[in-house]
């Protein structure tokens, strides 16, 4: 599995569980569901929210929300390096 395909798998489930549930996954479920560990869904939540398309609400638990701007939006293909790069 690719980089931005994970980034894509992470963001989709997290939109899901927004919109059936009404509440953001935690990190530990993320990770569970997208066959990840807790760390590794961690960053790539963190690059979803550094591309402006989650917004983090600190020290909140399930503190994940979709960008208001277009909360469907799927996260535009970069050169897989990008992603590695914020990784690091």
């Amino acid at each position: 599995m690719t980089d931005y395909v994970l980034m894509l798998q992470i963001y989709e489930y997290i939109r899901e569980q927004i919109e059936e549930n009404g509440i953001p996954p935690t990190m530990n479920e993320i990770g569970d569901a997208c066959h990840v560990s807790r760390p590794t869904a961690v960053k790539y939540v963190e690059i979803l929210v550094g591309r402006n398309h989650l917004i983090r609400i600190p020290n909140k638990r399930r503190g994940l929300r979709l960008c208001p701007e277009n909360p469907y939006r799927l996260p535009e293909e970069h050169a897989v390096g990008d992603v590695m790069d914020e990784r690091d």
